[in-house]
């Protein structure tokens, strides 16, 4: 097998043909893909300048009014911006590659997973020369600054500045083409959802509570019913870290709520036949596969997982699989923090802080679990507060929703004190607690 190097990472057919599929369908292509890829995911500059080309038209409308380009006008307008000798690319690319310009978005996500891999490469290599220039530092001092090295974001693309009206035509768009109530995850509980409407990609949504209320079991049926909702498996896996039960006993409790089955019988292997039959069914639905093949949920139990590393395997699921849907995190405080110099409360607002923007860059919604502190009981108003969130008031500050459960026995509150995107309020609900659940 010959060596891959950053000059043959690359599928320049499927780059050819995405080309090949902008250039003879325009804008339908265009929105299809303008999120997924950009000039620098090409691996040539020809091939970068052709993409940029065609971005820049199709987003000038004075240029480009009917949404549709061809080879000559592309060919012009680079002239026109300095780029000669483009004919033959151009050419190259409408007479070899059409006939294999077929999924827009997969061809896109493929070309934009070559970028990744090209990136990983370069780090590497910065890794091996920071290695050998470095060598005599201390194991300790050579192993953070490699890190720092292969930490870096393979998937960072240039930070530019939006035009205010591009995005609110964006905006108008989808609501003309109701694509922003479709984007709402519901929660699946029905009282919640009246208020909050559901989960949204792109956010971090906080779920608080004292000690024994039961935040994880609210935060688990929620996760049951979106995977349960998702009977076609059109979504992206979801990723669950447990940072306080093992694999198994987070399994159990799902399967405990979802077949509204007690726990202990459950266990005890305590189940008429019936009950297995609806458990297995709903099992199936629940844990299954999505059409593309991925997991629907997938678990982790590394109790010392750091932030770092919940980014690198959100990293990996995306590469992976094309996308993450969301992940929850059970629970935020239970995290270690990186740098043992700084308080508990830098420590937990920079988790924070990274919780926010990997929600942001994979469109994904992030579910963070978080312990109150004590000051709820020590009031004589018991209603919880935003600001009793542990050790952190960054968590308040970042968080698009935050959810603080309070519970009596089998009567429980839902008290939503921050929601960026819609009401506040509080709203009760059950809780049976031989079968784990909220309703």
């Amino acid at each position: 097998m010959s060596d891959v190097t950053i000059d043959n990472c690359a599928s320049i057919d499927d780059e050819n043909a995405l080309l090949a599929q902008l250039i003879f369908q325009g804008d339908k292509v265009y929105a299809e893909i303008a999120d997924l890829v950009s000039a620098e995911d090409f691996s040539s500059s020809e091939r970068q300048l052709v993409y940029e080309g065609c971005r820049r038209m199709l987003e000038n409308k004075e240029i480009c009014e009917d949404g549709s380009l061809d080879v000559l006008t592309i060919n012009q307008f680079m002239k026109e911006n300095g780029y000669d000798n483009f004919h033959h690319v151009l050419t190259n690319i409408a007479e070899n590659d059409l006939k294999k310009a077929s999924i827009s978005k997969q061809l896109a996500k493929t070309v934009h997973k070559y970028a990744l891999k090209r990136q990983m490469i370069a780090n590497f290599n910065d890794a091996q020369k920071y290695l050998v220039d470095n060598i005599n530092l201390d194991p300790k001092e050579l192993q953070d600054g490699l890190n720092d090295i292969l930490d870096k974001r393979a998937d960072i693309k240039q930070v530019d500045v939006v035009d205010a009206a591009k995005v609110a035509m964006d905006f108008f768009y989808n609501i003309k083409d109701g694509n922003v109530n479709n984007k709402i995850i519901p929660t699946g509980i029905a009282a919640v959802d009246a208020v909050i409407e559901g989960l949204r990609p792109g956010t971090l949504d906080i779920i608080g509570a004292r000690t024994g209320v039961g935040k994880s079991a609210f935060a688990t049926n929620i996760l049951c019913n979106i995977l349960q909702a998702d009977t076609e498996g059109k979504n992206y896996p979801v990723i669950l870290f447990s940072l306080e039960m093992q694999n198994a006993q987070v399994m159990q409790r799902m399967i405990s709520s979802f077949g509204k089955v007690n726990i202990t019988d459950l266990l005890d292997g305590r189940v008429e036949s019936y009950q297995w039959h609806d458990i297995i069914v709903k099992s199936q639905n629940t844990f299954g596969k999505t059409v593309n093949g991925a997991p629907k949920l997938l678990l982790c139990d590394k109790t010392s997982l750091n932030i770092n590393d919940v980014n690198r395997i959100v990293h990996q699921i995306n590469i992976l699989y094309g996308g993450v849907s969301g992940i929850l995190l059970d629970y935020i405080q239970l995290m270690p923090i990186r740098n043992k110099a700084e308080s508990r409360a830098v420590g937990v607002g920079e988790i924070s802080r990274q919780l926010k923007e990997m929600a942001m860059q994979y469109q994904m919604f992030v579910l963070g679990l978080a312990q109150l502190n004590r000051n709820i009981e020590q009031r004589k108003e018991k209603t919880p507060l935003s600001s009793d969130i542990k050790d952190s008031g960054a968590i308040e500050q970042d968080a698009d929703l935050i959810m603080l459960l309070t519970r009596n026995n089998t009567e429980a509150m839902c008290h939503v004190t921050k929601n960026r995107n819609g009401a506040c309020g509080s709203v009760p609900l059950h809780f049976n607690g031989n079968a784990v659940m909220f309703y």
